[in-house]
């Protein structure tokens, strides 16, 4: 797993942000202003400012045969063929919650917040398809989409979770 390039997996979370961050920008509720690659397994939602898009990496693993973690060797400079990328990215945003008088929110306002929630989702998987399935079949990419899960409400934000394997080469000379 060591001889994938030392940036590719940054590179293509990197590159998932941004293909996700240009179809929300045609949603009306807009791309989040606050958007990046995150580190770790769990991501803090402390500065949400009811919209924030992450793209972040669960777990990498050998792999000979897309997506199955290979689990015997030899493992030398290109063998496993490809290292398994999983991640996760992730769309909050602002959700209805009781007043300060505690005051359920009304079921129109909770109505919008599952329009958005939804058309959040689409986007997502829009932009994930975008960045990863080129126009040109000869430049086809292993990936795989997995399930989107709801994710909150917590404080005053909900949204989604997509997980995404990506298969990255793992040839290069030493």
């Amino acid at each position: 797993m060591s001889y994938t390039e030392p940036t590719a997996i940054l590179d293509q979370a990197n590159e998932l942000l941004l293909c996700v961050s240009a179809e929300l920008a045609g949603l009306d509720a807009g791309a989040p202003a606050r958007s990046f690659v995150a580190p770790g397994a769990q991501i803090a939602w402390d500065d949400c400012e009811c919209g924030q898009l992450t793209v972040h990496v669960l777990r990498a693993y050998p792999s000979d045969t897309f997506p199955i973690l290979k689990q015997d060797g030899p493992f030398t400079r290109c063998a496993p063929k490809l290292t398994v990328a999983e991640f996760i990215v992730t769309i909050l945003r602002c959700v209805a919650v009781q007043d300060d008088h505690g005051r359920a929110p009304t079921a129109a306002k909770l109505a919008a917040n599952a329009v958005t929630d939804q058309l959040d989702r689409a986007a997502v998987r829009r932009g994930v398809i975008c960045c990863l399935e080129p126009e040109d079949p000869r430049l086809r990419r292993n990936f795989l989409m997995q399930e989107q899960l709801a994710v909150g409400s917590e404080g005053e934000c909900m949204g989604s979770e997509l997980h995404v394997f990506v298969g990255l080469p793992n040839c290069r000379d030493c």
